[in-house]
């Protein structure tokens, strides 16, 4: 009988250390949380987000990769060469990209799943680009600017900041915000990858579903140098 009660006791202290683990590693989103995402969606309902570029320390490594993609499409612009030579640009650029982000490996979501602070971020994001008629990259700059006075663990600041830093320069270099017929042929080559562009990244921002839209936070830099070399093949 003493080693059955011993054993019980032993059973029940497992599951008390195995429930005490499980529940500190459930997130919770705080409610105050919930209220400071709600006020920036506020905001942009009531058109108060006109401020200054807020600049951020991924802006830089950003603004790099984009480049070099440019450089990649002045090239297949002015001549022509093969699938294998596309390819190899491109996971250059994509090399140089991973070796100068700031972000440590251990921040990096290589198991493609977000906290639900991040997930709150995102959704509400992603909700008013397609719902507000204002600037999408003044939408953006505006959640940049106001997720830094969240209260944010600094893995999960690294990880919004980029991704929306990102997307903002993504949205710079195909000129976003400006009104285009997609549907109309362009012959202009230049046009007609920034209008493939922009219908690649509506696919994602604005007919997509939360699947497509965390995929793309998982991997933005990837899918957006495969849509631009898409986008070269096509229009050439």
């Amino acid at each position: 009988m003493k080693k059955i009660i011993t054993g019980i006791a032993v059973i029940l202290l497992m599951v008390l250390v195995f429930t005490k683990c499980n529940n500190k590693s459930i997130e919770k989103i705080e409610p105050n949380f919930t209220e400071e995402v709600q006020k920036i969606e506020k905001n942009i309902n009531e058109k108060s987000i006109d401020i200054p570029k807020y600049i951020t320390p991924y802006d830089l490594n950003n603004q790099s990769f984009f480049k070099n993609l440019s450089e990649i499409f002045l090239k297949k612009k002015s001549e022509r060469f093969s699938k294998n030579d596309l390819d190899n640009l491109i996971n250059n650029t994509l090399k140089r990209y991973r070796n100068n982000l700031i972000i440590s490996n251990e921040n990096l979501k290589s198991e493609k799943k977000l906290t639900p602070n991040e997930e709150l971020i995102f959704k509400s994001y992603f909700k008013e680009l397609n719902n507000s008629n204002l600037s999408k990259i003044k939408i953006t700059n505006y959640y940049i600017s106001q997720i830094v006075k969240l209260n944010l663990s600094k893995k999960s600041l690294q990880i919004t900041l980029n991704t929306l830093s990102f997307i903002r320069q993504l949205m710079v270099s195909i000129n976003y915000d400006k009104s285009v017929n997609l549907h109309q042929t362009i012959e202009d080559y230049d046009g007609c990858v920034d209008a493939c562009m922009r219908a690649k990244a509506d696919a994602v921002f604005f007919y997509g579903n939360w699947v497509d839209q965390a995929e793309f936070i998982f991997s933005a830099a990837e899918t957006t140098a495969w849509w631009i070399g898409s986008c070269m093949w096509h229009c050439a």
